[in-house]
């Protein structure tokens, strides 16, 4: 017992990250813009045009030190995949992003380092963003990091740190006023802290320039792409879904208590360096933080406000009440309800992405057309645009998230042995379908000839020595239209052997359905041959 009192909080950081790495295997994206990136990558090795701009890829002037990176990285390890690279990439800038949120909160802020450990476990997105390449990570550690060196007034360091940041990501800067911030709170008065400020936003801004003139990228045109997708809503009603599953059911209750308690304590310098970060992006990606990672740059501060809003709990005099909220905390992590959706009969299925994960059932209602249940186990699914999270049950979402990869990579490599050697052409009905099957394809040496002017479903062309693959692309098709994938699939039965690959699920609900029907020829879980 005295050698765990002593080790206690080196056991309980051992078994986190133990418990954490779960989700980084298999080394496979799941997430649709990040497997463009790969591709991208993929084709420039296969000898698919240039890498500076690459002739595919995904939003590259955003974040074009991710391809330069991931190429470099496949030149000195060539037994690994891109895809294998940018996964670990993001799962090494996930570990060091949440040590540097730990010391933020335990040497910068002086916080109890178990209960700052204890609030970051709380956010999933302090581990989630391990599970998926992204370039969000990447800038995200850079940037902590350079507010620890600050800290230490290793200044060169620092400004180093946060001019790199933004070639991985550029939307990091939206959070660079913290360091003014930061200034503050370390008791500089604000005329100096300005001065510093301003010298590091200048900096800053001249080596982004300077990086995205070298590698031909223009952030420019990813700021205003921001704006107009402010502008246009088209995202909008997914922001409440991210916000949710970033902060979770728990924020409604640490979020406040933290927040009074500073205001309470008069810690103001805190508050504005806590809450200066959350107003800026929340402003910024109002209507477009469609995703859990948007608010990954938050996470050392909201991490903070957790972190003393448990330590308030601790020191509630009600035993009664504080071991009441310490058995809630504990519930919402281990039981789980999940419930059906009537209008998504894909997502019912017993084989569904959303009863996918460690799950044991405890109670059912069949009478009700939501078949609620409850459970030990991962619970509801919350798809963002670009993350798979889950509403309760996040002790569990590790094991959730490998077995949700490692199905959907057997679905691909599966496609990929029953179509090796077949000639045949393919049809791309969603977005993600344009990268996520035909990244292996590249792995194999096949490069992809895109259409700059695509002329109704014509896609592009993969080509390898002598053969063509032509790709027919259509975003025609919405969720459980069956006519409309019958309409397209008319459009395309004289296009040679047509073969579909589905990476999302309804539209596999619409072509195991049309397989029923005689329609087209279901060759695998995924994978289908157009009669």
């Amino acid at each position: 017992m005295s050698f765990f009192k002593k080790y206690r909080f080196q056991i309980i950081c051992s078994l986190f990250l133990i418990w954490a790495a779960v989700g980084v295997w298999p080394l496979s994206c799941y997430e649709s813009d990040s497997m463009h990136i790969i591709a991208g990558c993929n084709n420039y090795i296969a000898g698919g045009g240039d890498l500076l701009p690459p002739n595919y890829s995904y939003e590259y002037n955003m974040q074009p030190l991710v391809t330069v990176l991931v190429v470099g990285l496949k030149y000195l390890f060539s037994f690994l995949s891109c895809e294998q690279i940018y996964c670990l990439l993001t799962a090494i800038a996930a570990l060091f992003f949440a040590g540097g949120c730990f010391f933020f909160g335990n040497k910068v802020i002086g916080l109890n380092k178990e209960y700052m450990l204890l609030s970051l476990i709380l956010i999933p997105e302090t581990y989630a963003c391990a599970y998926y390449p992204n370039s969000t990570t990447l800038a995200a550690s850079l940037f902590i990091w350079g507010l620890l060196f600050l800290k230490e007034t290793r200044w060169l360091l620092a400004g180093l740190l946060f001019c790199i940041a933004p070639l991985f990501r550029v939307d990091v800067v939206i959070v660079y006023p913290t360091i003014f911030a930061l200034f503050i709170y370390q008791g500089y008065n604000w005329k100096k802290a300005m001065t510093i400020s301003v010298i590091y936003a200048l900096a800053v801004i001249t080596f982004v320039c300077l990086g995205c003139w070298l590698m031909k990228a223009n952030p420019i045109e990813s700021l205003a792409s921001y704006n107009s997708m402010n502008n246009n809503l088209v995202f909008t009603p997914e922001v409440k879904f991210a916000v949710f599953t970033f902060y979770t059911a728990l924020g409604v209750l640490l979020l406040p208590l933290g927040v009074v308690n500073i205001v309470k304590t008069k810690h103001y310098k805190l508050l504005f360096l806590c809450l200066l970060p959350i107003l800026l992006l929340h402003y910024m990606f109002r209507n477009t933080g469609c995703a859990t990672k948007h608010y990954l740059y938050l996470l050392p501060f909201v991490a903070v406000i957790y972190s003393i809003g448990l330590r308030v709990i601790l020191n509630l005099k009600s035993n009664f009440l504080k071991y009441g909220i310490y058995c809630g905390i504990l519930f919402f992590l281990i039981f789980s309800i999940r419930i059906d959706f009537p209008d998504r009969p894909w997502r019912n299925e017993k084989k569904s992405e959303a009863h996918i994960g460690p799950f044991v059932l405890l109670a059912e209602n069949r009478n009700s057309v939501y078949r609620p249940q409850f459970g030990i186990g991962a619970g509801q699914l919350i798809p963002t645009e670009d993350e798979f999270m889950l509403a309760s049950g996040n002790l569990f979402y590790p094991f959730y998230i490998y077995s949700h990869k490692q199905r959907k990579e057997s679905y691909r490599r599966e496609a990929y042995e029953l179509l090796k050697g077949k000639s045949y052409n393919l049809l791309l009905l969603s977005w993600s379908e344009c990268s996520w099957f035909v990244n292996l394809l590249m792995e194999d040496g096949w490069i992809m000839r895109r259409n700059k002017h695509q002329h109704g479903d014509s896609f592009g062309k993969l080509i390898k020595d002598h053969r063509n693959i032509d790709c027919y692309f259509t975003l025609e098709i919405e969720k459980k239209d069956s006519a409309g994938l019958l309409r397209v699939l008319s459009r395309h039965r004289n296009d040679g052997t047509i073969c579909i690959v589905a990476e999302v699920e309804n539209i596999n609900y619409l072509l195991e359905k049309a397989a029923r029907q005689g329609k087209i020829k279901r060759l695998g879980e995924r994978c289908y041959e157009l009669n």
